[in-house]
């Protein structure tokens, strides 16, 4: 029964994912409803993040700007134009 009660539960979060939600964090179980706000603290795990963006708290950058800095591809590009012209080896 616990278990049936458990898969029940899990079924119902996914199929409402518009409202309710879990803590993004790796093993954490927690499930909050979604209430406006774009941060979300975690009170289990103490994590924060951004649910705008679905990714960590990034504060004072906007989702678009902490996008650009988690892509590699972007970061080596911004690398290579500050080194390009200079005397690096």
């Amino acid at each position: 029964m616990r278990k049936y009660s458990k898969y029940t539960f899990e079924r119902f979060i996914e199929k409402n994912d518009d409202e309710y939600s879990w803590c993004p964090k790796v093993g954490c179980n927690y499930v909050f409803a979604y209430g406006g706000e774009t941060r979300f603290r975690c009170p289990v795990c103490m994590s924060d993040f951004c649910l705008s963006c679905k990714s960590d708290w990034h504060l004072k950058i906007s989702c678009e700007e902490n996008k650009k800095n988690k892509d590699v591809g972007y970061l080596d590009d911004q690398f290579f134009k500050f080194v390009r012209g200079q005397k690096y080896k």
